[in-house]
């Protein structure tokens, strides 16, 4: 099913445009924040990692909600789903190739989007603006990985409760985007503290500054076990 999984997401057009486009987008970034660069009174490395590199990150983090949403709703529209209700398949496994195979993909789209930007700034600024492999690009890529899984484990979740295509990818988006302005806009309106959300709080950590001991990464982690467990308690549900 891993191999299908791989050759489902391989065969996607739209994949091959979102590469296309995601490139267009962070040479666009680039050269317009290369504009302001002085107004904004942060150093190379600092713009590398708290600018740059979220940008990647956010990219990667919707290309994986993207493929995870078509590969579940897939099945459907062909007639797939059926086949392996019946087949000897088991639903653990099929949800589990889903996800794993697309996170996957996401991860190799990360470093190759990573590699790409890092060459092209290179090109354009030197060695200063390059990422190094060191321990803080290091911690920094352990948070960005963590983010993708979380973020295909929400998609895959919502896939599974709803059947349309739009709702799953709004949904998918919503918890980890728009919660972050409602709770900030909370705390600024009535001054009352509230907790943050775990996407939120490690995507905030990619930093020049990023630690692996201060980090909720294996928080995040466990929190995407749990998505994908109560994925698979639904979809057991929903199949009996």
């Amino acid at each position: 099913m891993i191999v299908v999984e791989f050759l489902k997401i391989l065969k996607r057009k739209f994949n091959y445009i979102y590469v296309l486009g995601s490139i267009i987008v962070l040479i666009g970034l680039h050269y317009a924040t290369n504009m302001v660069y002085k107004e904004i009174s942060v150093n190379k490395v600092e713009f590398l990692y708290n600018y740059s590199l979220k940008w990647i990150v956010s990219i990667v983090v919707l290309f994986s909600i993207l493929n995870t949403i078509f590969s579940y709703r897939k099945d459907y529209i062909d007639g797939l789903s059926k086949l392996i209700r019946y087949s000897e398949v088991s639903r653990l496994y099929n949800l589990f190739s889903k996800l794993i195979a697309n996170y996957l993909i996401a991860v190799i789209f990360f470093i190759f989007i990573t590699a790409f930007y890092s060459i092209f700034i290179y090109y354009m600024q030197g060695a200063d603006g390059f990422f190094l492999i060191n321990s803080t690009m290091k911690n920094n890529t352990a948070l960005s990985l963590s983010l993708i899984l979380y973020a295909s484990s929400v998609a895959l979740l919502v896939s599974v409760i709803f059947n349309n295509i739009y709702l799953a990818i709004s949904l998918s988006i919503f918890p980890l985007t728009a919660l972050t302005f409602i709770r900030e806009f909370i705390r600024e309106t009535y001054k009352v503290q509230i907790g943050g959300d775990i996407f939120a709080d490690t995507f905030a950590k990619i930093s020049e500054h990023a630690s692996f001991e201060s980090s909720n990464l294996i928080q995040i982690i466990i929190y995407s076990v749990c998505i994908f467990l109560i994925s698979l308690f639904i979809k057991l549900l929903k199949n009996n």
